[in-house]
């Protein structure tokens, strides 16, 4: 029984995170299925799909009524979600075809990849300059790819105006590649959208994650449905997670309004190294 209290008071961390960083928490779920509950890694990976979708959903509605997810945000979502359900589906059929020790080592080094990207750009420029290099990137491929934008445009609760540049041609093969990720390895996708919003669609850090939380309601529903039909889901451990994670992900996004982006992507980016390392040789 105290197991299963653990468990929930995981899901209650691990949901708090996911909203912040705008990413599923596949990779918490994961290593936590298969280390605590000795869960074979490709039940685990489609368990912590069925969670990620509770997940996603309690940080989509948190975000609507901050403000953060509006038509703009919805328009965007939409658009990457195309790509992003077609490689789940991909991912999803691919992954029953590798072995557990392929699986583990291709997530463990996917996240440290990851992570170690997170604290690199961190570190490297000021939050003000990543900003202005992104804008600066999308007008050079608005210019080169004119007839393939959608552009627009977001307005924070300051009501400061940001304009964004959505490239069909650039994004939605990456939508593309996150859905693959997110159906192959059990996660959401969220680190491969928030950084193609963020740096490349001029899409502000709080918006993106919001976005990327919302987007993930659809690719874990893809996911969810081609793991029933081909896999096999923990639903019993599934929910006593997503009872926390839901908790989790109200609690989330009222802190992000409060955090600095910039030193919470390099502790998070540094956490995510060492947990990845930690797990492959475990």
């Amino acid at each position: 029984m105290l197991i299963y209290f653990i468990l929930i008071l995981l899901g209650v961390i691990y949901g708090t995170i996911a909203p912040i960083l705008g990413i599923g928490g596949g990779f918490f779920f994961v290593p936590t299925l298969n280390i605590l509950f000795s869960l074979d890694i490709h039940v685990a990976i489609s368990t912590s799909m069925f969670v990620i979708l509770f997940t996603s959903m309690s940080g989509t509605i948190r975000y609507y009524f901050t403000g953060r997810i509006n038509k703009e945000i919805i328009k965007i979502g939409l658009i990457l979600s195309i790509t992003s359900i077609l490689g789940a589906i991909l991912g999803s059929i691919f992954k029953e075809f590798l072995t557990s020790d392929m699986l583990k080592i291709i997530f463990s080094i996917f996240i440290i990849f990851i992570g170690a990207y997170m604290v690199f750009q961190s570190l490297k420029e000021k939050p003000e300059d990543i900003e202005k290099k992104s804008f600066i990137e999308m007008r050079i491929m608005g210019d080169f790819f004119n007839k393939f934008n959608i552009n627009g445009s977001l307005f924070d609760k300051d009501n400061k105006k940001y304009d964004y540049s959505l490239n069909l041609i650039l994004i939605l093969p990456i939508s593309f590649l996150s859905g693959v990720v997110s159906g192959l390895l059990g996660i959401g996708g969220g680190f491969i959208n928030v950084p193609t919003l963020n740096i490349l669609c001029h899409v502000p850090m709080h918006f993106a994650v919001a976005t990327s939380t919302f987007m993930i309601i659809f690719a874990a529903i893809t996911n969810n449905i081609t793991n029933f039909i081909i896999s096999y889901i923990d639903i019993f451990l599934g929910l006593i997670l997503a009872l926390g994670t839901i908790i989790g992900a109200q609690i989330g996004p009222k802190i992000v309004e409060k955090i600095s982006s910039r030193n919470l992507k390099i502790l998070f980016g540094l956490f995510t190294i060492g947990f990845s390392i930690y797990y492959i040789f475990t």
